[in-house]
């Protein structure tokens, strides 16, 4: 699915399909930010087309396991970054990842990710969204990343929640069961760890 916003003549224009967003880039859009949420083969190979994005970096949207990275090309930079989400599966707790891959050029940013990312969903709802684009393609792109950083420190206090109520009962109650849920959330950790 592609969805876009832009900034064209100071007013904010949204669009979800390829036609529209073609013809807000001629237009000349003063900032764009297209939104690709579980991209087809066909949706890359379009945008890889429009602009102009290395095959390699295409490649890197199709495979999803990747850590954080930066890397430059020429009139635009390719980034990955991974948002952290969570469930609950009876009391414990289970970390998963959702990566996004970004293209930043002069006035616009391209996402890419395969399931919806609440921090992206957020800012797609939230009215400051044409004072962002205002500021250009580079605030834009500090800012979801800001957004995205920001919803792991609730995940990291229900971490440090956890960690105190096992502490607790090893010591009140110490059993398989405490260690069981040790070992599972050091597991969970690691996988924290890995994805940031």
């Amino acid at each position: 699915m592609v969805r876009f916003l832009a900034l064209d003549q100071g007013q904010v224009v949204m669009g979800a399909d390829w036609q529209a967003l073609s013809d807000v880039r001629q237009a000349g859009a003063e900032a764009l930010w297209v939104d690709l949420v579980s991209p087809s083969e066909e949706d890359l190979e379009t945008i890889g087309a429009a602009f102009g994005f290395h095959p390699l970096t295409l490649d890197d949207c199709r495979d999803r396991q990747h850590r954080a990275k930066v890397r430059e090309f020429e009139g635009h930079f390719f980034a990955i970054l991974n948002a952290v989400g969570r469930r609950q599966n009876g009391e414990r707790l289970v970390i998963s990842a959702t990566e996004i891959d970004f293209f930043v050029g002069q006035n616009y940013v391209v996402s890419v990710h395969r399931d919806q990312v609440g921090a992206i969903d957020t800012f797609w709802g939230q009215a400051k969204r044409a004072e962002v684009l205002r500021q250009g393609a580079d605030f834009l792109f500090y800012y979801l990343c800001d957004l995205i950083v920001d919803e792991h420190f609730p995940i990291l206090d229900r971490i440090d929640g956890l960690l105190d109520k096992l502490e607790a009962r090893a010591f009140s109650q110490p059993d398989q069961a405490v260690l069981k849920e040790l070992f599972h959330l050091k597991r969970q950790l690691i996988h924290l760890r890995r994805i940031l």
